[in-house]
This record gives C-alpha cells, structure tokens and sequence, in this order.
C-alpha cells in the first residue's frame, strides 16, 4: 500500500510555492509559532523567495517566479501600490533567493544562481532592468544574503554536499570587490541550519538570521537565529525560534520571510494534483541535465 502511494504521488502530485502576507499588530517579538494562509492576504502563485524593499518611498517585492514546464526560476518584481509586475532578469539557468542592495549609490541584485557554478550580482538602473552583470565568487553558493556591518561586507550561504546535506560557507569583503573565506572551523552554525530563510534582520543592536528546516524534508518550516558573534574571522548564533506551517492548514511548508514595519511576507508549499505531473518533473530534470552539460562545455 505504501508503495503505491508513493507510486501515485510521484506521477500524479507536485509542490507550488505561492507568496503570501501575515499581519503582525505586536511587532516583531510577537513572531507567531505557526502560520495558517490568510487567502483576503496578497497571494502570488506560482513564486517563492520574497524580499521587500523601499525604492524613492515606493515599496517592492522582488521574488523568484517558478515556470509550470521545467519548474525554472526567473526574477520578477511587484510594485505593491500599482501592483504591477515585471520582469526583472531571466537567463538560460535557474535563479531563485534575490534581493535588492544600495551600494555605492547603485542598485544591486544577488540571488542564487547555482546552476551556472558561480556566485553573482547584477547592477540594476531605476528602471530595475540589468545593465551589468559580474561574478562574485566562484563557488555554487545557494541562499546567498549580505550582512553589512562596520563597513564590512559579509556573504553568507551554503554548498551543497548531497541532498539534503549542506555546509554553511561565509565571506567578507571592505569593497564588495575581493571576497576572502571564513575557516570552517570559525562557523558556527549549527548541523541542518545551513540553508538561509530570508535576508538578515537589524532590530535593537540585535542581529536575526533565518534558517530553513529541512526535516522531514526541504523548506518544513523556518528558524531565527540571534547572531551572537558576528567579527571579521568568526560568526556564531543561537536559536531563538521556531516557525512552521498550522497542522490546520493545506499548506506543508514555508522556506523565505521578508519583513516590512506591519508583518512579513512568507512563501508557502502546496502538494497540488496534476494528471501532467510526471510530464512537468520529466521536463525539469531533462533541463537540469542539459544546463549542467552544456555549462560544462562552456
């Protein structure tokens, strides 16, 4: 019987992610244990990875849109009182995890691009179109998020050992140019913590960073972590809590938050009932294929 679940699910099911909000009237300490989808709320489909960002007084979200066909990310941008949306950036391999950063007076977007075996940022003009494109660090880093602090620049993100293995893997630079490496051994982040749930949060002298759960499997649920040593050789945290789905709910996951001043913005998981969903999966792992080879032959 079970095996013929499993059959059933894997020909039949798969995940959406869908971008909503939840309302916080007590500010941030009041940071709710369990969430359950508020549907009068903002709802995306079909996208993950929100980050919110004020641009000339005007508030975004940028985020990462996910194709039915191949399941690949590309980057998209909602203007949250117009609630327009454009895009932003696509490119033959996935991205996905963006966020915006004022540096030096221009508009930058990191966001993961594993799949090209490179870490990257792009400059961006007002119009939020790519202008330039340049190459950080040559490592897949996945979840990356910038931590500023003392003039200091930090990436922080993890590497891939296998499937739901990681490492967790940080980098400083003082001109966001030439990027040195943490030790190992100077990480202090706890096993199952390395995979980032949302950029940095700043409040009372206090840093936060949110982890993914990923059991009992991948984007289960989030973790805060207060940052209690942040230098430039050495970075440790402790957990301070827990975020996860409402048994109540039909969603089974959340994996990225992103605060503005009344609440945050979250995404969430669906496993949804597609008579094509062996077709979309196929066509994911054939492009994932082709990237891989054809990246390799470049």
């Amino acid at each position: 019987m079970r095996l013929i679940k499993r059959v059933v699910d894997i020909i039949f099911f798969k995940n959406t992610w869908s971008i909503s909000y939840f309302f916080l009237p007590l500010g941030f300490h009041n940071l709710p244990d369990e969430i359950n989808i508020d549907k009068d709320q903002i709802n995306i489909a079909n996208s993950a990875d929100p980050f919110f960002f004020l641009y000339k007084n005007i508030p975004y979200l940028i985020y990462e849109k996910i194709s039915t066909i191949g399941n690949k990310g590309y980057i998209c941008l909602l203007n949250l009182e117009t609630r327009n949306e454009k895009l932003v950036l696509k490119t033959k391999y996935n991205l996905s995890f963006p966020s915006i950063h004022h540096i030096n007076n221009e508009i930058i977007l990191i966001c993961e691009c594993s799949e090209s075996k490179e870490l990257k940022f792009w400059k961006l003009n007002n119009n939020f179109q790519a202008v330039e494109e340049k190459n950080i660090i040559n490592e897949p880093i996945l979840d990356p998020v910038l931590l500023t602090k003392d003039k200091n620049f930090y990436l922080i993100g993890s590497l891939r050992n296998k499937k739901n293995d990681y490492r967790p893997t940080i980098y400083k630079s003082q001109d966001f140019i030439n990027w040195s490496k943490f030790e190992d051994a100077n990480i202090y982040i706890n096993k199952g913590d390395e995979r980032n749930a949302g950029q940095p949060y700043f409040i009372e002298n206090n840093i936060y960073r949110f982890s993914q759960i990923l059991e009992p499997k991948y984007g289960s649920g989030i973790k805060m972590h207060r940052v209690s040593q942040n230098e430039p050789s050495a970075y440790k945290e402790t957990l301070t809590k827990e975020i996860r789905m409402s048994k109540i709910s039909k969603s089974d996951g959340i994996h990225t938050i992103s605060f503005d001043k009344n609440g945050f913005y979250y995404d969430f998981r669906m496993r949804t009932f597609n008579l094509f969903a062996i077709f979309y999966k196929f066509i994911a792992l054939l492009r994932k294929k082709y990237i891989k080879l054809s990246l390799a032959k470049t």
